[in-house]
């Protein structure tokens, strides 16, 4: 783990340094705390093109195991219980 200073172009210039140490594969996960992420090496800033790789990535996945993402996430919202607004106890 690495802490750098706030904005995508200091968590960019981290993958450059792995990648100039032939260390690419390090990158896993990078974010900061105005909620924006980058998974993976291959976008450099936050933006919607690596939420649409990863929705691309998800489809084609449930896909390959004759499931949806739809089918999923109603799975999974059923195993979750309700919220205290929704009549739900924590």
């Amino acid at each position: 783990m690495r802490n750098v200073l706030t904005g995508f172009k200091w968590i960019g210039d981290q993958i450059a340094n792995l990648e100039a140490a032939g260390e690419v594969d390090r990158f896993i996960f990078g974010f900061e705390e105005s909620y924006g992420y980058l998974a993976g090496p291959y976008v450099r800033d936050k933006d919607a093109v690596i939420g649409s790789m990863l929705i691309c990535e998800m489809a084609a996945y449930y896909r390959s195991i004759g499931s949806s993402i739809k089918q999923r996430l109603e799975r999974d919202l059923r195993t979750v219980r309700p919220l205290p607004e929704q009549g739900g106890q924590l």
